[in-house]
């Protein structure tokens, strides 16, 4: 196997010929896709969203005695949190008087941080415009109340707890201008110093006090509502636009990769590229796919002016320049495995092939299938079988179809040990003698893989083609004859891709019709009887 055909490497034209043969799968993905989507856009109810923001200021201390304070990232976090509190959420379903559970409301809101910022977005989604703005600015409103009350709960407990100092340095006043009283010399100097600190501690915590006092208002500002929940005037879902555009682009990858998927998993050659990796060897001709009335095999004889005709012609120039400089007289035509072409491709090759002048003999050395003798409408006996076990001379097989310069030896009679009579001494010199009396010989050969048979004929000819059919053949059994020609030391010099898409340009048969071949006929020459159709067709 030449190791320039065989490296397993993929380009860009690999995977576009990959969509290029999958695209009804990728189409049937992202129609199923939006199709479901849109079912689904459909049968949902309307959901509207209103926003409320509120800038968080700090609930305690004041700006008298205390410097105004900038949340961190953590107390910021705390309040994103608190606005989706039961507490919060109670307070809401009382100030509404819902009946629904404080519970089933939290899912309905969503609460986020401006980046940056001390600002938090409240927003909140019901099925009506009007419930989605009150319920937004409800949480809103209980929020900023909690926060209040937090507030208030936090300056109470610090005034009772500057009222209990308080008393407790009045009463340490007291005792110690009694005991100042009693004192002389310097335990009065040291009682008069401590009755100076403790008046000034008393003094100092009146004031606190009444700062407090004083700071209630201020410490109900721990937020305020910068921008008040609006009625929205269209649903935030569903949104069939966005839906339809989101579904195609999901379809779209899903697709693709169910295509490249199937198409990993086909062990069908359906491109070129995969043909040549698999056989290791390059292609010697492209037969498209043909259909006509009747659907004959010899399309070189009834339509010799058809791109089909005209890739036969170019299969046997290629022949022809690859065996150019040495001799060649015989060629076998044979394929991996059943119905793959091999008989329609050996018998249009040998017509184009008598066409250009060539004296050629078409053997039918299928002895398991014979099917050549119907291409031509001949009888199936005396064949090859009768010749090589002796029943009939081999000029007897020998039958003019009409075709000048072609004769053909059916197959004959099915023996029951096809297999040795290919590999006796009788079919060599039979091969040596056809040889002699014509200038190519072409064989129509067995499936490689069904049967040994046709690696016992293969060495002994000029070359072996092996007709490979897109989207038929495997990989995997093309790769498997290439071997077994190899390994038996037969001339395999390439493949013929048959059954070719004859709309895919990628081929160039889209430009043939701007080109058409003007070969020159013959009109006395007859057609052949019995032109139909049979076994081994395209």
């Amino acid at each position: 196997m030449d190791e320039q055909y065989g490296v397993d490497t993929l380009d860009l034209r690999d995977y576009l010929a990959v969509l290029r043969r999958r695209r009804w799968t990728v189409v049937q993905v992202v129609v199923i896709v939006v199709a479901v989507a849109m079912i689904v856009t459909l049968l949902q109810s309307p959901r509207y969203s209103s926003t409320v923001r509120v800038v968080i200021q700090p609930n305690t201390g004041s700006r008298d005695a205390v410097a105004e304070l900038v949340l961190g990232p953590r107390e910021l976090e705390t309040q994103k949190e608190l606005v989706v509190s039961r507490p919060v959420a109670e307070r809401v379903v009382e100030a509404l008087g819902l009946d629904e559970p404080p519970d089933d409301l939290l899912p309905r809101i969503d609460v986020s941080l401006l980046r940056d910022t001390q600002i938090l977005e409240i927003r909140a989604t019901a099925g009506e415009a009007n419930e989605a703005a009150t319920l937004a600015q409800a949480f809103a409103d209980a929020y900023l109340e909690f926060r209040r009350d937090q507030a208030l709960e936090e300056v109470l407990r610090a005034q009772q707890a500057l009222e209990q100092r308080e008393q407790g340095t009045r009463e340490r006043l007291s005792e110690v201008e009694l005991e100042l009283l009693r004192a002389s010399g310097a335990d009065q100097t040291a009682l008069q110093l401590e009755q100076d600190r403790l008046a000034s501690e008393l003094a100092a915590l009146a004031a606190q006090r009444t700062a407090l006092s004083g700071n209630q208002v201020f410490a109900s500002a721990g937020g305020q509502v910068i921008r008040p929940a609006d009625v929205p005037d269209s649903p935030v879902s569903p949104k069939p636009v966005r839906t339809g555009i989101l579904a195609v682009v999901l379809g779209l990858m899903l697709g693709v990769g169910l295509a490249f998927l199937r198409d990993y998993l086909d062990d069908a050659i359906r491109s070129e590229d995969q043909a040549v990796r698999a056989a290791g060897k390059p292609v010697l001709g492209y037969v498209p796919r043909w259909k006509s009335d009747g659907d004959t095999r010899l399309v070189s004889l009834v339509e010799p002016s058809s791109p089909v005709a005209e890739s036969y012609r170019t299969l046997r120039t290629n022949v022809r320049f690859l065996t150019a400089g040495r001799t060649f007289r015989s060629v076998l035509v044979t394929s991996a495995l059943p119905g793959e072409g091999k008989t329609t491709t050996a018998a249009n090759l040998a017509v184009a092939m008598a066409r250009s002048g060539t004296r050629v003999l078409l053997v039918g050395a299928d002895l398991r299938r014979p099917t050549l003798h119907k291409a031509f409408g001949t009888a199936t006996r005396p064949g090859l079988s009768e010749a090589l076990i002796g029943d009939a001379e081999l000029v007897e097989a020998i039958v003019d179809v009409g075709v000048p310069n072609l004769r053909v030896i059916p197959g004959g009679s099915v023996p029951p040990n096809p297999t040795e009579l290919l590999g006796s001494p009788a079919m060599a010199a039979i091969m040596e003698q056809l040889e002699q009396i014509a200038d190519v010989v072409v064989y129509d050969g067995p499936p490689v893989l069904a049967v040994a048979d046709a690696l016992e004929i293969g060495p002994r000819t000029g070359a072996v083609l092996v007709v490979v059919d897109v989207g038929s053949s495997g990989r995997h059994a093309v790769r498997q004859a290439a071997a077994r020609l190899e390994g038996v030391g037969a001339p395999f010099p390439g493949i013929v891709l048959n059954n070719l898409d004859p709309q895919d340009g990628y081929y160039g048969y889209a430009y043939y019709h701007d080109y058409e071949s003007q070969e020159p006929e013959d009109a006395d020459e007859p057609e052949p009887d019995g032109l139909a159709s049979g076994g081994d067709a395209p």
